[in-house]
């Protein structure tokens, strides 16, 4: 889509965002390869405190994952702990390691049904008070790197 934003000459600002794990580091990087005009901009979801130890499903076992920055930090995961990402257990919802990618020498993760993550947190918008900024911050983070993402006219955001 970029590729094709590009070609066709648009002159508006465009702000490609991908996700913090293997699949959108792998599209990244062949984003950032082409010769793309001064107007756009490639940016990949920021690290976030979360992910260094978040719940994750390995082939055998529910483990802590070191780190899942890079790995499996898709939107969802910027959503906020205490109710997109967490569980009617009450525990965070884990990520499930998915196909391993050879070429970045590393797995690609993906949060177990990110479609109740997406609701819960729509519906906890839905509610006053409900999300706090200590749950928001991940998700201010982004919105902070996309806003301010051509205040330095020259720099490329990664």
């Amino acid at each position: 889509m970029v590729k094709g934003l590009a070609g066709v000459g648009i002159g508006n600002r465009v702000i490609a965002v991908f996700d913090n794990d293997t699949a959108g580091a792998i599209q990244a990087d062949e984003v950032r390869r082409l010769k793309l005009p001064e107007n756009f901009r490639i940016l990949t979801l920021p690290d976030i405190k979360l992910a260094r130890r978040y719940p994750t499903l390995g082939p055998k076992r529910r483990t802590p994952q070191p780190t899942s920055n890079g790995s499996a930090c898709s939107i969802e995961l910027y959503l906020g702990s205490y109710d997109a990402l967490t569980g009617e257990d009450g525990k965070l919802v884990p990520v499930q390691w998915k196909g391993y990618e050879a070429k970045l020498r590393r797995y690609q993760g993906e949060l177990v049904d990110k479609k109740a993550a997406e609701q819960r947190f729509l519906n906890a918008l839905d509610t006053p008070g409900k999300l706090d900024d200590a749950n928001l911050e991940a998700i201010h983070t982004v919105l902070n790197m996309i806003f301010t993402a051509f205040a330095d006219k020259g720099a490329i955001w990664h």
